[in-house]
């Protein structure tokens, strides 16, 4: 069984849920170009997009901790792997009952650029414009407009709950594909 992540009660999600303008790309970036293209389409939207990325004052409770400040975006993971980013959470787990939470704080372009470096090395887990941390619930306020992205999709807006729903679903899938701290 597996970890299903819900949003406000209602939609689920299986990868990831996030916020912030950067993590809007996955949807405008055409079918066309994903398809003639693949992943080098994310890395061109991106930066079509680095000069309209901005922060917005976030709250985002976690698990009796709160965030409430500016930042980039914000990330709630169910697996290690986003956008082609394989250790942006490296200790994803997909059983476990929590949500990788990933917030990025606010940061000029020059910054923002160095932490999109850092985070395809995966050397970004400790650094102070960076919050990593496990969470089941999540959520997220703010005063900006704030679109939600499920699995790539367009998933509303913010104010949002998201939820971890600790193994509630059975996928069955061969033994050599499953991490071995992912058996159960």
């Amino acid at each position: 069984p597996v970890d299903v992540g819900l949003l406000n009660g209602e939609r689920y999600f299986i990868n990831i849920a996030a916020g912030g303008r950067i993590t809007e790309l996955t949807y405008e970036v055409p079918s066309k170009m994903k398809t003639m293209l693949g992943q080098l389409a994310y890395y061109l939207k991106a930066v079509e997009m680095i000069p309209s990325i901005k922060a917005s004052h976030m709250r985002i409770e976690y698990d009796g901790e709160v965030f409430d400040g500016d930042a980039m975006m914000f990330l709630c993971g169910l697996t290690n792997s986003v956008g082609g980013f394989e250790k942006l959470a490296p200790d994803a787990s997909i059983n476990d009952g929590y949500f990788t939470l990933l917030v990025l704080k606010k940061a000029s372009l020059p910054e923002f650029i160095q932490l999109a470096a850092m985070a395809l090395r995966g050397e970004h887990l400790n650094d102070d414009r960076v919050i990593y941390k496990k969470a089941s619930v999540v959520k997220v306020s703010t005063e900006d407009e704030i679109h939600l992205n499920l699995d790539g999709e367009y998933g509303g807006d913010a104010p949002a709950t998201f939820e971890n729903l600790k193994r509630h679903i059975e996928i069955f899938v061969p033994l050599a594909d499953i991490r071995e701290e992912d058996r159960i």
